[in-house]
């Protein structure tokens, strides 16, 4: 099976994640899943907290046929003060949903049957693993898994787009052109920075109420005028601050396209807007975090929550058509 060079190293962080994996996005399980943790043999503590912890969707079907209920501050029920999974501790790994089990593990067998396993950057452990100046490369590991756990996708060549994204003879967001150039996208108009920060905040703010990681990078961000007036010292303050922002956001993308199977079925310029769309806005973020490695991750992965688990793709290409070219003027 193919997969990146972290792959067989990763294992979660468990009760030391800053940032839950469980909080802040849906949830859901399957139908034999939600009826086997109904029946589920436990403590009347568990219990209690299982049977307030999954609603019924509305549009049900037997893949998705349940989701979580948060708490008020939007964490799972079933999450201890220890930042442990309740029902793991009491019933073992195998009690879990499959979701929370694979998680952030993907499975991959394409139409020609070959195997490939990829990690979501949206867990800052994935991230943290990313956040090296080694470029990001692949490797053959035995990987025992379920026929259950395995997601059919499509055939893909990305072997010249992950060559142009990891040219270091240029910067970054050249390369995300080059990508796009190599997808047969029309050349794309450079526009103005401002304008493009602006469109990048506009497209952030139309998810804001519906998904949690968009809310938390707008607050990072902070107000878009003064964000304008601040964005050039910011970027040069990265890049003196942390001299590896450049290559570790390489290795986020190249792993992010890996993860949703780059170009995922859109068309060349859905998935050519969509990649520009997350480069500038990774920089951005990052550019308005704590210029640190914490800061850096848990921005990272916050955005790809948004970029990897949503319709990105689809949406950025509605919101952004025309921008793509402005991200050539944002860069560490």
């Amino acid at each position: 099976m193919k997969v990146p060079d972290y792959y067989p190293q990763f294992s979660c962080k468990c009760g030391r994640c800053r940032s839950v994996c469980c909080a802040g996005w849906k949830i859901a399980i399957s139908e034999t899943e939600y009826f086997r943790l109904l029946g589920l043999e436990c403590s009347p503590e568990l219990r209690g907290k299982l049977d307030a912890s999954f609603y019924l969707e509305s549009r049900r079907t037997p893949e998705r046929f349940a989701s979580a209920v948060p708490d008020f501050e939007g964490k799972c029920r079933l999450l201890g003060e220890d930042g442990l999974c309740s029902l793991q501790k009491e019933c073992g790994e195998s009690a879990i949903p499959s979701v929370c089990r694979l998680y952030p593990r993907s499975i991959r067998r394409d139409g020609k049957g070959r195997f490939s396993a990829v990690c979501s950057g949206s867990c800052e452990a994935v991230t943290e693993a990313l956040m090296r100046a080694e470029p990001l490369h692949l490797l053959e590991q035995p990987v025992s898994v379920e026929e259950s756990e395995i997601n059919a996708v499509a055939e893909t060549d990305e072997g010249e787009l992950y060559r142009l994204m990891t040219d270091r003879s240029r910067p970054l967001p050249r390369r995300v052109l080059a990508v796009g150039k190599a997808l047969g996208t029309a050349e794309p108009a450079v526009t103005d920075a401002e304008g493009t920060v602006r469109a990048l905040l506009a497209f952030l703010r139309e998810f804001k109420h519906e998904n949690r990681s968009v809310a938390d990078l707008l607050e990072a961000l902070g107000e878009e005028d003064g964000l304008i007036e601040r964005l050039p010292a910011l970027l040069t303050g990265v890049g003196a601050e942390l001299p590896e922002a450049e290559a570790w956001l390489e290795n986020v993308l190249v792993n992010h396209m890996m993860y949703v199977c780059f170009p995922k079925g859109e068309s060349p310029e859905a998935a050519f807007t969509g990649l520009s769309a997350l480069c500038g806005l990774m920089t951005l973020a990052v550019a308005a975090a704590p210029h640190t490695r914490e800061g850096f991750a848990d921005t990272v992965s916050e955005g790809l929550r948004f970029a990897e688990h949503t319709a990105f793709y689809h949406n950025a290409e509605v919101l952004l058509a025309g921008r793509t070219g402005g991200i050539a003027e944002l860069c560490f």
